[in-house]
């Protein structure tokens, strides 16, 4: 799957499933329709997350408030990052997995990631603007004072705000590499050493547990996958 597709998300009202009803009036979920590669899939809403009526959902899709607007953007870049890293690591637009660790990503919080990587005698911190080529310290961007900033969901780590504010703590702390591939590489660094985390996850789903098996060379060799291509680019 080497060639660059069109990733489009789209939210829409589920109205085939079973509607919760209230009084007689009929409630359903959101879900998100995922496209890539000519083939779609259908992603529940982890930002829309409750039952809704066909005019309240026409409402929040047709809103001009911003936070409504944000809600919904941030949730569909989100997923386009998650789905562009597993198309370009994983070689395949895997739906269950895309959608797997989707739900897995509003679980976590990206400083329970260590980032840290190794390969035989070389090591790349980029907590140290010291021990990476880059010269960044991304500890003076998750911490403000004393405060972690601001508890960041790997959910909201992967969406618009959050990808442009670090691109622009790169750019005014003088990133010594190329920006955008320095970004790219935090992204997938934070992908790969999440898996440890994700297996547990996958772990807890009878369904979630067939992409265990179907991945277990990657999940198990995760480490050094990343740390190769990241102590090549990046230790000094």
């Amino acid at each position: 799957m080497s060639k660059k597709s069109k990733i489009t998300v789209k939210h829409f009202l589920n109205t085939n499933l079973k509607p919760y009803v209230i009084n007689g009036a009929s409630y359903y979920s959101v879900y998100a329709l995922l496209t890539a590669h000519r083939q779609n899939t259908r992603v529940k809403s982890i930002a829309l997350n409750e039952f809704y009526s066909e005019k309240d959902f026409e409402d929040i899709i047709n809103s001009k408030d911003n936070d409504d607007v944000s809600l919904i953007n941030e949730e569909i870049s989100t997923l386009t990052k998650i789905t562009e890293l597993v198309i370009s690591e994983l070689k395949d637009f895997d739906t269950h997995f895309i959608t797997a660790y989707f739900n897995f990503t509003e679980n976590i919080n990206i400083y329970d990631i260590d980032i840290e990587v190794f390969n035989f005698q070389k090591t790349v911190r980029f907590y140290n603007k010291e021990n990476n080529k880059a010269g960044i310290n991304l500890s003076s961007y998750l911490f403000k004072g004393s405060d972690l900033y601001p508890n960041i969901k790997l959910y909201d780590f992967f969406a618009n705000q959050n990808q442009n504010e670090l691109k622009k703590f790169l750019i005014e702390n003088n990133c010594k590499t190329n920006i955008n591939e320095t970004l790219e590489d935090i992204n997938r660094m934070y992908f790969y050493r999440s898996f440890d985390k994700f297996k547990w996850f996958l772990g807890g789903s009878k369904r979630n547990k067939l992409l265990l098996e179907k991945y277990k060379e990657l999940l198990q060799h995760f480490e050094d996958t990343i740390s190769l291509s990241i102590t090549e680019k990046y230790a000094i």
